[in-house]
């Protein structure tokens, strides 16, 4: 049982956040714990996010929409509180919210997320609606030269080949003529997948005239204009459109790296803290991935349920993901696999 609980009463867990990490959590637990243990989901806003919609969303159409968190609550078993967590009290098993008010705990999820943080001043940062308003200015703008950048730090690179392809393919159809460059710290399209997938993604750049300079990071200098590696110049006709960077939650009471991320171990508990987890892009895992997420809250949701009694084996969790580029090049969706998956698929599927 976890330090201070009684046995005779069900274990109380706290999941804080209303993302991918927290609602996998909340689903895990009501699955594997059942009645022996009670679920509080807290969250700022009022509806769950399962995963971010990708950046082609201005090229797609029927993205289902988010779950209201009142009624995935009820249909839970859980409780809901409305509210941002801006402290943890360990000793006291407290979770401290904006306006004043604290929940008791027996255990805690933070399932927080992470902050979009805009990095170049000249250019489109791609997050939330602000990312979808982005897309449809550039489409609208008609520019000769457009430039996609992935800041350094970031790891999550596909959707933003994933908007080049429909960015090419949307000028090809209107006939507008515009050079089109990805500018990533990667060596290679998809570095992180492999052999066969970085193949296939150069293959559908290329097909798709999209260039690809790798190794390289875009500076804003002091007289205002944009350079790679500190060099060339990025034209200034040219329109910017970058990924954003993310930076941890930084919360007191809890530890963190210096950018704010939540260190965790192999299941999920905080370093240093009592009867706390972690999950999702808030931990202080470099991977930030709606797949790594999910993991991270079901190797925590096991770790409570066998706490509260429940015969479950907990496993760690594995950064295994599986990405899927939504493109339409005559070929169809470009499936992505890494982890204990690394060896397995970079295919492309027919429509």
């Amino acid at each position: 049982m976890l330090e201070g609980m009684a046995s005779s009463r069900c274990l109380h867990v706290v999941v804080a956040g209303g993302g991918a990490a927290a609602t996998e959590a909340v689903f895990v637990l009501r699955e594997h714990g059942g009645a022996q243990v009670s679920v509080t989901i807290v969250a700022p806003e009022p509806v769950a996010e399962p995963r971010a919609l990708p950046v082609a969303a201005s090229f797609t159409a029927g993205h289902r929409a988010h779950r209201p968190l009142p009624e995935l609550a009820r249909d839970l078993g859980a409780g809901l509180v409305g509210g941002r967590v801006v402290a943890v009290d360990d000793r006291r098993h407290r979770v401290h919210l904006d306006g004043g008010r604290a929940l008791a705990y027996d255990a805690l999820v933070l399932a927080v997320g992470a902050a979009p943080r805009h990095t170049i001043d000249r250019a489109l940062t791609l997050f939330g609606e602000a990312g979808r308003v982005a897309v449809d200015r550039v489409l609208a703008e008609q520019a000769p030269i457009i430039d996609f950048v992935v800041p350094s730090g970031v790891t999550r690179t596909l959707s933003l080949y994933e908007l080049a392809v429909h960015v090419a393919e949307d000028a090809r159809a209107r006939e507008h003529d515009v050079a089109l460059r990805v500018i990533s710290p990667e060596r290679v399209p998809a570095e992180a997948f492999g052999a066969r997938a970085q193949s296939a993604v150069a293959e559908l750049l290329d097909d798709c005239g999209v260039a690809f300079e790798g190794a390289s990071s875009v500076f804003e200098g002091l007289d205002g204009l944009l350079r790679v590696n500190d060099a060339a110049t990025i034209l200034p006709g040219a329109r910017t459109v970058a990924l954003p960077v993310l930076d941890g939650p930084s919360l007191p009471g809890v530890p963190a790296t210096a950018e704010g991320f939540v260190p965790v171990d192999e299941h999920g508990a905080v370093v240093g803290m009592t009867n706390v987890f972690a999950a999702g892009d808030a931990t202080a895992c470099p991977l930030k991935h709606v797949d790594v997420a999910c993991a991270q809250a079901a190797a925590v949701a096991d770790v409570l349920a066998q706490r509260a009694g429940v015969a479950v084996t907990p496993a760690p969790w594995s950064p295994a993901i599986r990405e899927h580029l939504l493109v339409d090049h005559g070929v169809g969706d470009l499936t992505l696999a890494t982890g204990r998956a690394a060896d397995a698929v970079a295919t492309l599927r027919a429509r």
